[in-house]
């Protein structure tokens, strides 16, 4: 017997939202937990792996932003924002939509120990959104 609309479950779709984190000086991920490690809250969600210059935090029982830090980017027009913005170090980051509002409360504390900015994963790498 087919289900009616009523009776099929709602599935809630992923809007997972793709960021850098850009720094002007050269830094690992480990500066970015030091700073967590100070966000009592946040601090207790988050694992980070030195090695491999990974952090992982979770946000819920399914959920993650994860941290990642990323070789500088090679392409011409990228070559150009880099040098021309004095950055050192990128990370990746991904998260869910729902998720944005502790992102930017999480670098808006790194931003203050280890300047930088997150940008949009856009060609202009714009807009910032801390």
């Amino acid at each position: 017997m087919k289900k009616t609309s009523k009776e099929q479950k709602t599935v809630k779709k992923k809007n997972t939202c793709y960021y850098y984190y850009m720094a002007d000086r050269e830094i690992g991920a480990s500066a970015i937990y030091e700073v967590i490690k100070t966000m009592d809250d946040i601090n207790e969600m988050t694992e980070f792996w030195d090695a491999a210059d990974v952090i992982e935090i979770a946000t819920n029982e399914k959920d993650t932003i994860d941290i990642e830090k990323i070789p500088l980017f090679k392409g011409e027009k990228d070559k150009e924002f880099l040098e021309s913005n004095g950055i050192k170090s990128i990370f990746s980051i991904t998260c869910e939509a729902d998720d944005v509002a502790l992102l930017k409360k999480i670098f808006a504390k790194v931003k203050e120990a280890n300047g930088g900015n997150v940008c949009s994963d856009t060609e202009d790498f714009k807009p910032f959104i801390v």
